[in-house]
């Protein structure tokens, strides 16, 4: 399993950098915009990786090598849920490097001080966070289990659809979330609402994982 991840961390190295650049320039918009919107934009690009690490294996038909791996389906299906994690992770500590930078910018002396305190990225960080890998688990959880049933390019129209559900999905919560009367009417406290998104995204991971593994096949559909 180790040489799928280091597989999927050369493919990005080399051909993948743009991801790498684009979700902290996104973040970083976040950081001096009140929309929240800007922050959780930057999910889909996340979540987007795992798809381009398939486009590429299913290219180079690496889905018939992995028949002669002594590796089990579970295995390699689930070596790529942990590259998806990884991603996330990266996101995740993005936002928390980039809240840092903001804590700093509002003790200096500067003109971003008063559009720092008032950025979405600085206005609740575990709230966002939570949101963050919510939106994310939304749209690996979907995603997933398209691509090893009908591969990238007979899933592309598939993945289209679940684009605009994503982005739809996406501006409905940046929408609720900087709407603290809507929390207040569902009687809702963060902190429960915080640990009802987290259980939420690992139970929609674990059912994913299990779809993919049910439709995966060695050799790609044709």
């Amino acid at each position: 399993m180790k040489g799928l991840l280091l597989k999927d961390w050369y493919i990005l190295r080399n051909k993948g950098k743009m991801y790498f650049v684009i979700i902290p320039v996104y973040l970083l918009i976040a950081l001096v915009q009140r929309n929240s919107f800007f922050l959780f934009f930057c999910a889909i690009f996340a979540a987007m990786i795992p798809r381009t690490l398939a486009s590429y294996d299913e290219h180079a038909r690496w889905c018939s090598y992995t028949a002669a791996l002594p590796l089990s389906k579970g295995q390699v299906v689930l070596a790529r849920y942990i590259a998806a994690m990884l991603t996330l992770g990266f996101t995740l500590a993005s936002i928390c490097a980039l809240y840092l930078a903001g804590a700093v910018l509002l003790r200096l002396p500067t003109s971003l001080a008063p559009l720092v305190a008032q950025s979405a990225l600085m206005v609740s960080l575990p709230m966002n966070l939570g949101l963050t890998v919510f939106l994310f688990s939304f749209y690996t959880a979907l995603s997933m289990p398209c691509l090893y049933r009908f591969g990238v390019e007979k899933g592309r129209m598939v993945q289209t659809a679940l684009m605009l559900v994503f982005m739809i999905a996406a501006g409905t919560v940046a929408a609720l979330a900087e709407n603290e009367d809507f929390l207040m009417l569902l009687h809702i406290s963060p902190d429960l609402l915080l640990a009802g998104l987290v259980l939420l995204s690992i139970g929609l991971l674990a059912a994913s994982y299990f779809a993919s593994v049910k439709w995966y096949r060695y050799t790609p559909n044709l």
